[in-house]
Protein backbone atom coordinates (compact mmCIF):
# COMPACT_ATOMS: atom_id res chain seq x y z
CA UNK A 1 0.00 0.00 0.00
CA UNK A 2 1.44 3.33 -0.98
CA UNK A 3 0.47 6.71 0.59
CA UNK A 4 1.00 10.26 -0.66
CA UNK A 5 2.40 12.94 1.65
CA UNK A 6 1.72 16.69 1.09
CA UNK A 7 5.00 18.53 0.94
CA UNK A 8 3.53 21.86 -0.19
CA UNK A 9 4.71 23.52 3.06
CA UNK A 10 8.26 22.60 2.26
CA UNK A 11 10.59 25.62 1.91
CA UNK A 12 13.95 26.03 0.33
CA UNK A 13 17.16 25.62 2.21
CA UNK A 14 16.93 29.15 3.59
CA UNK A 15 14.62 29.08 6.64
CA UNK A 16 14.83 32.87 7.06
CA UNK A 17 12.30 33.76 4.34
CA UNK A 18 8.69 32.82 4.72
CA UNK A 19 7.41 32.23 1.20
CA UNK A 20 5.55 29.25 -0.11
CA UNK A 21 5.75 27.35 -3.39
CA UNK A 22 2.25 27.65 -4.79
CA UNK A 23 2.52 24.31 -6.60
CA UNK A 24 2.03 21.32 -4.35
CA UNK A 25 3.74 18.07 -5.12
CA UNK A 26 3.53 14.59 -3.78
CA UNK A 27 5.91 11.74 -3.20
CA UNK A 28 5.09 8.18 -2.78
CA UNK A 29 5.49 6.64 0.63
CA UNK A 30 7.34 3.76 -0.79
CA UNK A 31 9.93 6.09 -2.25
CA UNK A 32 10.37 8.10 0.91
CA UNK A 33 9.08 6.47 4.06
CA UNK A 34 9.75 9.34 6.41
CA UNK A 35 11.31 12.80 6.58
CA UNK A 36 14.87 12.91 7.65
CA UNK A 37 15.96 14.88 10.70
CA UNK A 38 16.99 17.90 8.69
CA UNK A 39 13.57 18.14 7.10
CA UNK A 40 11.87 17.86 10.49
CA UNK A 41 14.05 20.67 11.78
CA UNK A 42 13.16 22.77 8.77
CA UNK A 43 9.43 22.41 9.51
CA UNK A 44 9.96 23.29 13.20
CA UNK A 45 12.05 26.30 12.33
CA UNK A 46 9.44 27.47 9.87
CA UNK A 47 6.69 27.37 12.56
CA UNK A 48 8.96 29.14 15.06
CA UNK A 49 9.73 32.01 12.71
CA UNK A 50 6.09 32.35 11.78
CA UNK A 51 5.27 32.77 15.49
CA UNK A 52 8.16 35.19 15.90
CA UNK A 53 6.94 37.18 12.91
CA UNK A 54 3.43 37.38 14.36
CA UNK A 55 4.84 38.57 17.70
CA UNK A 56 6.97 41.19 15.93
CA UNK A 57 3.91 42.47 14.07
CA UNK A 58 1.90 42.60 17.32
CA UNK A 59 4.75 44.38 19.11
CA UNK A 60 5.08 46.85 16.29
CA UNK A 61 1.37 47.62 16.44
CA UNK A 62 1.58 47.97 20.25
CA UNK A 63 4.48 50.41 20.06
CA UNK A 64 2.77 52.35 17.29
CA UNK A 65 -0.34 52.65 19.46
CA UNK A 66 1.73 53.57 22.51
CA UNK A 67 3.64 56.19 20.54
CA UNK A 68 0.42 57.58 19.13
CA UNK A 69 -1.14 57.67 22.65
CA UNK A 70 1.94 59.42 23.99
CA UNK A 71 1.77 61.96 21.20
CA UNK A 72 -1.91 62.58 21.89
CA UNK A 73 -1.15 62.95 25.61
CA UNK A 74 1.62 65.43 24.89
CA UNK A 75 -0.61 67.41 22.55
CA UNK A 76 -3.34 67.54 25.21
CA UNK A 77 -0.92 68.66 27.89
CA UNK A 78 0.53 71.32 25.63
CA UNK A 79 -2.98 72.46 24.69
CA UNK A 80 -3.98 72.64 28.38
CA UNK A 81 -0.87 74.61 29.23
CA UNK A 82 -1.49 76.99 26.35
CA UNK A 83 -5.13 77.34 27.44
CA UNK A 84 -4.10 78.03 31.04
CA UNK A 85 -1.61 80.64 29.93
CA UNK A 86 -4.26 82.21 27.71
CA UNK A 87 -6.80 82.34 30.56
CA UNK A 88 -4.20 83.82 32.89
CA UNK A 89 -3.27 86.39 30.29
CA UNK A 90 -6.95 87.18 29.77
CA UNK A 91 -7.45 87.62 33.53
CA UNK A 92 -4.45 89.92 33.78
CA UNK A 93 -5.74 91.90 30.84
CA UNK A 94 -9.14 92.30 32.50
CA UNK A 95 -7.50 93.34 35.74
CA UNK A 96 -5.42 95.93 33.92
CA UNK A 97 -8.50 97.20 32.11
CA UNK A 98 -10.39 97.51 35.40
CA UNK A 99 -7.52 99.41 36.99
CA UNK A 100 -7.25 101.70 34.00
CA UNK A 101 -11.03 102.22 34.05
CA UNK A 102 -11.01 103.09 37.74
CA UNK A 103 -8.37 105.71 37.11
CA UNK A 104 -10.71 107.37 34.65
CA UNK A 105 -12.66 110.15 36.47
CA UNK A 106 -15.73 109.65 34.30
CA UNK A 107 -15.86 105.95 35.15
CA UNK A 108 -15.47 106.75 38.84
CA UNK A 109 -18.38 109.20 38.66
CA UNK A 110 -20.55 106.61 36.92
CA UNK A 111 -19.70 104.05 39.62
CA UNK A 112 -20.53 106.55 42.37
CA UNK A 113 -23.86 107.34 40.72
CA UNK A 114 -24.72 103.65 40.37
CA UNK A 115 -23.86 103.00 44.04
CA UNK A 116 -25.92 106.02 45.11
CA UNK A 117 -28.90 104.81 43.09
CA UNK A 118 -28.57 101.33 44.60
CA UNK A 119 -28.54 102.83 48.12
CA UNK A 120 -31.61 104.94 47.36
CA UNK A 121 -33.43 101.88 46.02
CA UNK A 122 -32.47 99.94 49.16
CA UNK A 123 -33.71 102.72 51.43
CA UNK A 124 -36.98 102.93 49.50
CA UNK A 125 -37.41 99.16 49.81
CA UNK A 126 -36.88 99.40 53.58
CA UNK A 127 -39.36 102.27 53.79
CA UNK A 128 -41.98 100.38 51.79
CA UNK A 129 -41.48 97.30 53.96
CA UNK A 130 -41.92 99.44 57.07
CA UNK A 131 -45.16 100.93 55.73
CA UNK A 132 -46.45 97.46 54.85
CA UNK A 133 -45.70 96.24 58.38
CA UNK A 134 -47.47 99.25 59.86
CA UNK A 135 -50.50 98.68 57.65
CA UNK A 136 -50.59 95.00 58.59
CA UNK A 137 -50.23 96.05 62.22
CA UNK A 138 -53.09 98.51 61.85
CA UNK A 139 -55.17 95.86 60.14
CA UNK A 140 -55.20 93.86 63.33
CA UNK A 141 -57.86 96.25 64.61
CA UNK A 142 -60.38 94.59 62.32
CA UNK A 143 -58.78 91.21 61.68
CA UNK A 144 -56.30 90.60 64.48
CA UNK A 145 -56.51 88.33 67.49
CA UNK A 146 -57.84 90.84 70.03
CA UNK A 147 -60.28 92.48 67.64
CA UNK A 148 -61.68 89.10 66.63
CA UNK A 149 -62.53 88.37 70.25
CA UNK A 150 -65.10 91.11 70.02
CA UNK A 151 -65.46 92.53 66.48
CA UNK A 152 -68.83 94.04 67.39
CA UNK A 153 -70.21 95.33 70.67
CA UNK A 154 -73.85 95.34 71.71
CA UNK A 155 -74.61 98.31 73.98
CA UNK A 156 -77.44 98.15 76.51
CA UNK A 157 -78.77 101.64 77.17
CA UNK A 158 -80.22 102.09 80.67
CA UNK A 159 -82.15 104.61 82.71
CA UNK A 160 -79.83 105.46 85.58
CA UNK A 161 -82.58 107.25 87.48
CA UNK A 162 -84.85 104.21 87.23
CA UNK A 163 -82.59 101.63 88.81
CA UNK A 164 -80.65 101.17 85.56
CA UNK A 165 -83.67 99.83 83.73
CA UNK A 166 -82.77 98.80 80.13
CA UNK A 167 -84.33 101.08 77.55
CA UNK A 168 -82.83 99.68 74.36
CA UNK A 169 -79.87 97.96 72.72
CA UNK A 170 -77.76 98.68 69.67
CA UNK A 171 -74.73 97.00 68.09
CA UNK A 172 -71.61 98.83 66.87
CA UNK A 173 -68.29 97.84 65.30
CA UNK A 174 -65.50 97.66 67.89
CA UNK A 175 -63.71 100.87 66.93
CA UNK A 176 -66.99 102.80 66.72
CA UNK A 177 -67.79 101.57 70.20
CA UNK A 178 -64.37 102.82 71.39
CA UNK A 179 -65.16 106.25 69.91
CA UNK A 180 -68.47 106.28 71.81
CA UNK A 181 -66.70 105.53 75.10
CA UNK A 182 -64.29 108.44 74.58
CA UNK A 183 -67.32 110.70 74.08
CA UNK A 184 -69.04 109.23 77.13
CA UNK A 185 -66.10 109.21 79.54
CA UNK A 186 -63.61 112.03 78.81
CA UNK A 187 -65.08 114.25 76.11
CA UNK A 188 -64.89 117.28 78.40
CA UNK A 189 -61.14 116.73 78.88
CA UNK A 190 -60.39 118.18 75.48
CA UNK A 191 -56.87 116.79 74.90
CA UNK A 192 -55.62 114.39 72.21
CA UNK A 193 -53.34 112.47 74.60
CA UNK A 194 -56.25 111.86 76.97
CA UNK A 195 -58.39 110.68 74.06
CA UNK A 196 -55.67 108.26 72.91
CA UNK A 197 -55.22 106.94 76.44
CA UNK A 198 -58.98 106.50 76.81
CA UNK A 199 -59.21 104.68 73.47
CA UNK A 200 -56.73 102.04 74.68
CA UNK A 201 -58.45 101.74 78.06
CA UNK A 202 -61.92 101.39 76.50
CA UNK A 203 -60.75 98.79 73.96
CA UNK A 204 -58.88 96.81 76.62
CA UNK A 205 -61.82 96.89 79.02
CA UNK A 206 -64.45 95.59 76.58
CA UNK A 207 -62.24 92.82 75.15
CA UNK A 208 -61.16 91.63 78.62
CA UNK A 209 -64.79 91.68 79.76
CA UNK A 210 -65.89 89.79 76.64
CA UNK A 211 -63.70 86.82 77.58
CA UNK A 212 -66.17 86.04 80.38
CA UNK A 213 -69.35 87.97 79.62
CA UNK A 214 -69.44 88.24 75.86
CA UNK A 215 -69.58 91.39 73.77
CA UNK A 216 -72.65 92.91 75.39
CA UNK A 217 -72.09 95.76 77.83
CA UNK A 218 -74.11 98.32 79.70
CA UNK A 219 -73.68 102.02 78.98
CA UNK A 220 -73.24 103.34 82.51
CA UNK A 221 -70.61 104.15 85.10
CA UNK A 222 -70.96 100.55 86.26
CA UNK A 223 -69.24 99.51 83.03
CA UNK A 224 -68.38 102.20 80.48
CA UNK A 225 -70.46 105.20 79.46
CA UNK A 226 -71.17 105.23 75.72
CA UNK A 227 -72.44 108.15 73.64
CA UNK A 228 -73.40 108.06 69.99
CA UNK A 229 -71.59 110.06 67.34
CA UNK A 230 -74.27 112.75 67.12
CA UNK A 231 -73.49 113.81 70.70
CA UNK A 232 -71.24 116.91 70.65
CA UNK A 233 -70.07 116.53 67.02
CA UNK A 234 -67.57 119.39 67.43
CA UNK A 235 -65.18 116.88 68.97
CA UNK A 236 -65.65 114.20 66.31
CA UNK A 237 -62.43 114.93 64.41
CA UNK A 238 -60.16 114.65 67.46
CA UNK A 239 -61.95 111.53 68.68
CA UNK A 240 -61.49 109.88 65.26
CA UNK A 241 -57.81 110.84 65.26
CA UNK A 242 -57.26 109.26 68.68
CA UNK A 243 -59.02 106.02 67.72
CA UNK A 244 -57.13 105.73 64.43
CA UNK A 245 -53.76 106.44 66.09
CA UNK A 246 -54.29 103.63 68.62
CA UNK A 247 -56.25 101.25 66.40
CA UNK A 248 -56.07 97.69 67.74
CA UNK A 249 -53.98 98.56 70.79
CA UNK A 250 -54.70 96.94 74.14
CA UNK A 251 -52.91 96.60 77.47
CA UNK A 252 -51.15 93.35 78.39
CA UNK A 253 -49.40 92.13 81.49
CA UNK A 254 -47.26 88.99 81.22
CA UNK A 255 -48.83 88.35 77.84
CA UNK A 256 -52.42 88.51 79.16
CA UNK A 257 -54.93 91.28 78.56
CA UNK A 258 -55.72 93.22 81.73
CA UNK A 259 -59.03 94.53 83.04
CA UNK A 260 -58.08 98.23 82.61
CA UNK A 261 -59.93 99.91 85.48
CA UNK A 262 -60.17 103.69 85.77
CA UNK A 263 -62.08 106.37 87.61
CA UNK A 264 -62.31 110.15 87.68
CA UNK A 265 -60.61 111.43 90.87
CA UNK A 266 -60.15 109.46 94.06
CA UNK A 267 -58.00 111.02 96.77
CA UNK A 268 -56.74 109.14 99.82
CA UNK A 269 -55.15 112.12 101.53
CA UNK A 270 -55.29 115.89 101.40
CA UNK A 271 -53.12 118.67 102.88
CA UNK A 272 -52.60 122.37 102.32
CA UNK A 273 -50.79 121.84 98.99
CA UNK A 274 -51.79 118.51 97.47
CA UNK A 275 -54.45 115.95 96.94
CA UNK A 276 -52.94 112.48 96.96
CA UNK A 277 -54.64 110.07 94.59
CA UNK A 278 -54.84 106.37 95.30
CA UNK A 279 -53.46 105.51 91.84
CA UNK A 280 -49.65 105.64 92.02
CA UNK A 281 -49.92 107.94 95.07
CA UNK A 282 -50.06 110.80 92.60
CA UNK A 283 -49.75 114.31 94.01
CA UNK A 284 -52.15 116.81 92.45
CA UNK A 285 -51.72 120.48 93.48
CA UNK A 286 -54.84 121.75 95.24
CA UNK A 287 -54.68 125.01 93.35
CA UNK A 288 -54.94 123.18 90.04
CA UNK A 289 -57.60 120.65 91.13
CA UNK A 290 -59.80 123.31 92.75
CA UNK A 291 -59.77 125.26 89.49
CA UNK A 292 -61.30 122.34 87.54
CA UNK A 293 -65.08 122.57 87.62
CA UNK A 294 -65.46 118.90 86.72
CA UNK A 295 -63.84 117.60 89.93
CA UNK A 296 -66.62 117.11 92.47
CA UNK A 297 -66.04 118.19 96.05
CA UNK A 298 -67.00 114.73 97.29
CA UNK A 299 -63.99 113.27 95.44
CA UNK A 300 -61.53 115.41 97.35
CA UNK A 301 -62.30 114.28 100.88
CA UNK A 302 -59.40 111.84 101.21
CA UNK A 303 -61.45 108.65 100.99
CA UNK A 304 -62.21 106.34 98.05
CA UNK A 305 -65.61 104.70 97.85
CA UNK A 306 -66.13 101.12 96.74
CA UNK A 307 -63.61 99.77 94.24
CA UNK A 308 -62.48 103.19 93.10
CA UNK A 309 -58.82 104.09 92.97
CA UNK A 310 -57.69 101.25 90.65
CA UNK A 311 -55.90 101.56 87.34
CA UNK A 312 -55.95 105.09 85.90
CA UNK A 313 -57.19 108.39 87.22
CA UNK A 314 -58.85 110.39 84.43
CA UNK A 315 -58.28 113.77 86.06
CA UNK A 316 -54.82 112.71 87.16
CA UNK A 317 -54.06 111.85 83.52
CA UNK A 318 -55.36 115.22 82.40
CA UNK A 319 -53.02 116.93 84.86
CA UNK A 320 -50.03 114.94 83.52
CA UNK A 321 -50.94 115.76 79.90
CA UNK A 322 -51.65 119.46 80.31
CA UNK A 323 -49.22 120.43 83.07
CA UNK A 324 -46.39 117.91 82.72
CA UNK A 325 -46.49 117.32 78.96
CA UNK A 326 -46.92 113.54 79.15
CA UNK A 327 -47.88 111.55 76.04
CA UNK A 328 -50.57 108.90 76.26
CA UNK A 329 -48.10 105.98 76.51
CA UNK A 330 -46.13 107.80 79.21
CA UNK A 331 -49.33 108.36 81.19
CA UNK A 332 -50.15 104.65 81.03
CA UNK A 333 -46.65 103.79 82.17
CA UNK A 334 -46.97 106.23 85.07
CA UNK A 335 -50.01 104.35 86.41
CA UNK A 336 -49.27 100.75 85.41
CA UNK A 337 -45.49 100.61 85.56
CA UNK A 338 -43.10 98.65 83.37
CA UNK A 339 -44.94 95.33 83.72
CA UNK A 340 -47.75 96.44 81.41
CA UNK A 341 -47.32 96.65 77.66
CA UNK A 342 -49.23 98.15 74.79
CA UNK A 343 -49.89 95.44 72.23
CA UNK A 344 -51.70 95.22 68.89
CA UNK A 345 -51.76 91.43 68.74
CA UNK A 346 -48.60 90.77 66.71
CA UNK A 347 -46.15 93.47 67.83
CA UNK A 348 -45.68 94.72 71.38
CA UNK A 349 -43.84 97.76 72.70
CA UNK A 350 -43.06 98.74 76.25
CA UNK A 351 -45.43 101.38 77.47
Amino acid sequence: MSRRIDLSRRRDDSNLYAHRDPTPFFVDEDETEELNDEEVNDVGNEEYYEESYDEDVANEEYYENSTQGSRIGIRERVANQIGGVAEEAKGEAKSKLVKLALKNPIVRKVIIIIVAIALVVLLLAILVASVVVQEENKGLATGGYYAMICPEVTVIFVDKNNNYEPIGTETFPLEEYVSGVIRGEVLGLHNIEIYKEMAILARTYIIHRALEHGCTVESSARNQVFRKAEDKPQYAEMVAEAVDATRGQVLLENGEIISAHYDAFCSIAVDDKYYTLKQANQKIPRSWADSQAGIAESWKQGTCAGNHGMGVSQWGSYYLATEEGYKYDEILKFYYGDNVQISTGSFSTLV
